[in-house]
């Protein structure tokens, strides 16, 4: 577009861009109204809006407020709810929009569009909407509208007056006169003039490339930490799936159901509310090595029972002077069974020794401690290596010193200055 190409509607004016974007919207508006009126088939509908789009985004200035929506339109929908919903649709310029009843739709409310909703078709309606009926005529009854001056209105509101313009004797206007009419306007906005362009000098050339330098520096950046995200994101939902995929053990199961029994515990926690940290430490001991501990302890109670069942076979075979030795072991798997058997209580999801964090640690200390007992008496190679692996995700972490209950640093010594004098 040439802004002196087109003098005639003040297109050349300062009014101009305002006036094109009103000529454009009124076209678009043409064109989507005759389209959605007849049989125009989806894929010229699609033809329809990529035509507009290019037409928008042509040489040329636009009105962004009101000629946004039809050049950012990416569906026919869209084309037409910024028919809808435009600028343009005031006064008498009021959109009708026009649709059949049917029992489950509703037509959308909007305030400067006037709904008409007909309940059938007969050939008169038909005939008065067509917009290819050749004889279609106007009502006549129909009056002409002849504006009357309100006399009555009050002095400060704001009114949009038209004024009549002397044409010459041809019916023509004079692009110059409509240009002091236009320009006389105050309430429009003024199109932004061409500045000349002044010639760039080596500072601005050399601050351009430092500019540039940052930029580049920074984009890189970016990329590189988004690459660096997107492989920590993907790494993660490869174990994800592997860990979902693969078959779970019955120890893995067990631990699970366990983790989430003892998640009823975490509301029983006694600790006072402003020891966050506290609260926070004991509720990961309950949900991450007590299931652990747990799963040790019932390990611990089968070592026990088979080393019960091999004593009892040996008791049947042995001699008069091993006899002595394998009775100590009998009674020394009916004592660590009955131990067995409270801990098991006392730790087990819903006991009331969970709730204060000291009950919690004495109760593990006391698991330890029966294992101690049964390497004692049994062995050290009477625990299998499988259960030891839960000894030290469960046992070993929550006995394990907390860097938090480290010793203060102690105070540094205040200085005798009583002997010094000034």
């Amino acid at each position: 577009y040439q802004s002196s190409s087109s003098p005639f509607y003040g297109f050349s004016g300062p009014p101009g861009l305002l006036v094109r974007a009103v000529l454009i919207m009124r076209v678009c508006r043409l064109i989507v109204l005759v389209a959605n009126n007849t049989s125009v088939p989806p894929f010229a509908k699609e033809d329809i809006r990529r035509t507009i789009a290019r037409s928008l985004n042509g040489s040329g200035d636009i009105h962004i407020n009101l000629c946004a929506k039809f050049l950012r339109a990416d569906s026919w929908h869209e084309l037409w709810n910024a028919v809808r919903y435009s600028q343009l649709n005031r006064a008498a310029d009021e959109l009708v929009h026009l649709s059949l009843r049917l029992p489950n739709y509703k037509p959308p409310a909007i305030a400067a569009v006037k709904s008409i909703v007909y309940s059938k078709l007969n050939p008169e309606l038909e005939r008065l909407l067509s917009l290819v009926e050749p004889d279609a005529t106007l009502d006549p009854r129909a009056k002409s509208f002849v504006p009357q001056p309100q006399n009555d209105a009050p002095t400060n509101a704001e009114e949009d007056v038209i004024e009549p313009v002397q044409t010459t004797a041809d019916g023509q206007m004079n692009p110059g006169e409509f240009l002091d009419l236009a320009t006389s306007e105050g309430g429009l906005p003024s199109a932004p003039q061409d500045e000349p362009q002044r010639a760039l000098t080596a500072l601005d050339v050399e601050l351009g490339k430092r500019i540039l330098f940052c930029y580049r520096r920074y984009a890189l950046r970016q990329r590189i930490k988004m690459k660096k995200a997107v492989k920590i994101i993907w790494a993660y939902y490869l174990r994800h799936r592997l860990r979902h995929k693969a078959p779970m053990t019955a120890t893995e199961e067990q631990i699970r159901k366990l983790h989430n029994e003892y998640k009823s515990d975490v509301e029983s926690i006694d600790c006072p509310l402003l020891y966050v940290k506290a609260f926070q430490s004991h509720e990961r001991i309950l949900l991450g090595p007590m299931p652990h501990v747990l799963v040790y302890l019932r390990g611990l109670e089968r070592t026990n029972q088979q080393q019960k069942e091999a004593n009892k076979k040996r008791l049947q075979k042995v001699q008069h002077e091993e006899l002595e030795r394998v009775r100590i072991r009998m009674d020394a798997c009916a004592r660590l069974a009955k131990k067995i058997k409270v801990l098991t209580q006392s730790i087990a999801p819903g006991s009331r020794a969970l709730h204060q964090v000291d009950t919690l640690k004495e109760q593990v200390k006391q698991v330890d401690s029966l294992r101690s007992e049964i390497m004692h008496i049994f062995g050290e190679d009477a625990i299998p290596k499988a259960l030891e692996e839960h000894y030290a995700l469960g046992i070993v972490v929550i006995l394990s010193p907390s860097h938090a209950a480290t010793a203060p640093k102690p105070l540094k010594p205040e200085l005798n200055v009583s002997d010094l004098v000034v």
